[in-house]
């Protein structure tokens, strides 16, 4: 119902020649199809850069372009796994809390490089950041959070880390003015990293 009903309201737009309303319905049907089909517990990082793409535009047309998102990936996304939905979360929290008030030149950058056979993801951006104090509280709630698996966001994803990959980690750097950077850190497999060199 909902993607039929989605489509309808689309197929409206472009008769009423509203271009832009039909491209975001067109994004979120694609957001709402990507969340709902992926099910494992890995992702190949492509499958997760698809589901991005979608939230981006859409939060890019909901901040009017204060903010632009750049992502540097030095790997075959298609060769390296993550756990589902890892990227979106702190995306969000990205746009939602660090760059929320920014009025212009806003940035996200996500990059993404083999080290060896660990595959090191980082989401950066350039908003408000975080006082010392700020920060002890959120790896405070992070914390609780991997021990109750109650909450949801940065501590759900750094608790699913956990689970996934014992070597595996997540990191948070931030500075008051300065921005936050979010730093994930995933083992691989073997036939991983060979493939990787291979094509490098």
């Amino acid at each position: 119902f909902l993607f039929n009903t989605l489509n309808m309201i689309s197929c409206m737009a472009r008769l009423e020649d509203a271009s832009i309303t039909d491209q975001m319905i067109v994004h979120l049907g694609s957001l709402f199809r990507h969340n709902l089909r992926t099910k494992q517990q890995e992702v190949t990082l492509e499958e997760e850069l698809e589901g991005l793409e979608d939230y981006i535009y859409l939060q890019q047309m909901r901040f009017d372009g204060r903010i632009t998102v750049e992502k540097k990936i030095e790997v075959d996304p298609a060769a390296v796994r993550l756990p589902s939905f890892t990227l979106q979360p702190v995306v969000e929290n990205a746009f939602s809390h660090g760059l929320k008030s920014c009025e212009e030149g806003g940035r996200i950058l996500l990059r993404g490089w083999l080290q060896g056979k660990m595959l090191v993801l980082t989401v950066a951006d350039n908003g408000r950041g975080m006082t010392p104090e700020e920060l002890d509280a959120l790896q405070g709630k992070i914390m609780q959070s991997e021990q109750t698996g109650k909450r949801i966001g940065l501590g759900n994803i750094s608790r699913r880390i956990g689970m996934l990959y014992p070597d595996g980690a997540m990191k948070i750097y931030s500075r008051p003015g300065c921005g936050t950077v979010i730093r994930f850190e995933i083992p691989q497999k073997a036939e991983q990293e060979v493939k990787e060199s291979d094509e490098v």
